[in-house]
């Protein structure tokens, strides 16, 4: 087993003889440094294309920013939003509370005139209508 493999043959160092990376930063800078070395060196690559990388990159960065702001004020905006629907459904269940109760009332009323009452107040009729009793019709 050589010093730069381990038994199964993965890599230790990568070919600029630094270790490979463990966490996303390292990798990050990895990669960050190997871009900027091959963009940089005047051996027949334009160093220009370094500076498009840095545009870009301002670029992304202020796309990111941006992007922060626009999604902290839809934050506020729902926060607001639930709010006000809060305030309106506490406004609504009170509104209901107080018409259910009024309600109530009126049946407690309606139940005393109704047990005031006398037990039969349309007593059933005998005859049909137009027919009285004790004459007979031709």
């Amino acid at each position: 087993m050589t010093s730069d493999t381990l038994g199964v043959g993965i890599a230790v160092n990568d070919p600029a003889g630094r270790p490979l990376p463990t966490s996303t930063m390292q990798l990050a800078g990895h990669a960050t440094s190997a871009v900027v070395e091959g963009l940089s060196t005047t051996q027949g690559r334009a160093p220009w294309m370094l500076g498009v990388v840095i545009l870009n990159c301002i670029g992304i960065a202020a796309a990111v920013y941006f992007l922060n702001i626009l999604i902290t004020g839809q934050q506020k905006h729902l926060e607001a939003l639930l709010q006000v629907q809060q305030t309106q459904t506490t406004e609504l269940l009170t509104m209901h509370k107080q018409e259910f109760d009024a309600l109530l009332g009126m049946a407690k009323e309606n139940a005393a005139l109704l047990s005031r009452l006398p037990a039969d107040p349309f007593p059933q009729q005998t005859t049909s209508p137009g027919r009285e009793i004790g004459r007979r019709s031709n």
